[in-house]
């Protein structure tokens, strides 16, 4: 787990002052391990508001046009 906070955090450094869809796919990755963790844990409700928060932050990076529109994902993988 330590090696994947060592990623995060620079990552965070690196996208300080990066373009609002840059931290809105950001946001997104980060939603999406989130949760993963809440159904691993049988956190469902959590899950379904993280699901929410991934689909906004997506939306926004893919309206700035840094995910390409072809691709959607969930909290729990990537659907095609």
């Amino acid at each position: 787990m330590k090696s994947k906070n060592v990623k995060y955090l620079y990552q965070v450094q690196s996208i300080r002052g990066g373009s609002r869809g840059d931290i809105a796919a950001y946001i997104s990755e980060l939603v999406e391990e989130l949760g993963v963790m809440a159904t691993n844990n049988n956190m469902p409700l959590l899950n379904y508001f993280l699901r929410m928060a991934q689909a906004e932050a997506e939306s926004t990076a893919r309206s700035e046009g840094v995910i390409p529109t072809s691709k959607q994902t969930y909290c729990g993988g990537t659907r095609h």
